[in-house]
């Protein structure tokens, strides 16, 4: 989404400003981390913008899916399911968890992350 959502950049670079863009103006992802995952505000305003596109997705995958009356069950996989309110959509819920010992190692060893900052997106 953010490489082919003109309207998502806009509105990124709006709320961030253009220190978010790398040298060819498109969304540096480890910069937008940086500025989103400072505080909880930080972070609202990047869920605010992204998870209503997100919604639309889901939306017109589980249209796509049903209509094709092929699958009985439509499985949505995310992360913040509970917190951007997903859930209320959902006919069930199941949460798969880890401790946060493992869930560092899988993120340090998939991401180009420090210690610090896995635990302050943990945080959040």
């Amino acid at each position: 989404m953010l490489d082919t959502s003109e309207s998502i950049q806009n509105e990124l670079i709006k709320e961030f400003g253009t220190d978010i863009l790398n040298r060819g103006n498109k969304i540096d992802r480890a910069k937008l981390a940086r500025v989103s995952f400072q505080d909880e505000d930080h972070q609202f305003i990047l869920n605010s913008i992204i998870h209503p596109h997100i919604f639309q997705i889901i939306d017109k995958s589980f249209d796509r899916v049903s209509s094709q009356k092929k699958h009985p069950v439509f499985i949505v996989d995310g992360a913040l399911i509970f917190e951007s309110g997903l859930n209320t959509h959902l006919d069930y819920t199941v949460v798969i968890t880890a401790n946060i010992k493992h869930r560092m190692s899988r993120v340090l060893k998939n991401r180009n992350l420090t210690r610090e900052d896995v635990l302050r997106r943990i945080e959040l």
